[in-house]
């Protein structure tokens, strides 16, 4: 999958692969980044996840830009209700599904969301997008948003997390996000924390 300038571009990526927006976001710091068309993202960018419809185990992620963002969300009808701002106000989160044609609201199960915010905010400090593991835990917060997940999920996450290569806590790790933009706010994870303890398991989130 090259570079993806221009409307034509735009229509084989959409016929060839399913278009999954996972987040929006901002680049921190000194992050560079290029959107899916080459150019150079200024400041706010959304995450996206294309799958290849022939072959669901390939698999690509983009950056994409506001107005590169908008013909492909018009383009393939993803939804464009992002499920994870680091910058928004904390409260009932819900996401737009579209069902018969009609827009629903399905709110989104407290651990499930803890587990995403914890996934995202590890994306930003490491500047990478989910991997294979993270991206199908994604998926599936995605598919059945209001279906808790499995306690397993949650220590996977944990693990993960524990790869962090100054060896730091999730919320040190958030810190450390806060002193280059102030504007992210506090997160807390109670759901993640008590299945952690339930089954032993040393605690990454801090």
């Amino acid at each position: 999958m090259g570079l993806c300038r221009g409307d034509e571009a735009k229509e084989v990526l959409v016929r060839d692969y399913w278009i999954n927006p996972l987040a929006h976001l901002y680049l921190l710091g000194k992050q560079v980044k290029r959107c899916c068309c080459g150019d150079l993202l200024s400041k706010e960018y959304y995450l996206m996840i294309c799958v290849k419809k022939s072959d669901k185990n390939i698999r690509k992620p983009i950056y994409v830009g506001g107005t590169c963002a908008g013909k492909l969300f018009n383009l393939s009808g993803a939804p464009t209700h992002m499920y994870f701002n680091p910058f928004a106000t904390v409260g009932n989160e819900t996401t737009s599904r579209t069902s018969g044609g009609h827009e629903g609201d399905i709110k989104i199960e407290p651990l499930n969301k803890e587990i995403r915010e914890a996934i995202f905010l590890l994306c930003m400090d490491w500047d990478q997008p989910p991997g294979i593991p993270t991206s199908n835990i994604l998926a599936m917060i995605n598919r059945a948003p209001s279906r808790r997940l499995a306690d397993h999920y949650v220590k996977a996450v944990n693990t993960i997390i524990g790869k962090d290569s100054r060896r730091r806590k999730l919320q040190d790790i958030i810190e450390g996000l806060r002193v280059i933009e102030k504007r992210i706010r506090h997160f807390r994870f109670p759901e993640m924390k008590a299945v952690i303890n339930s089954i032993g398991l040393s605690d990454n989130i801090g």
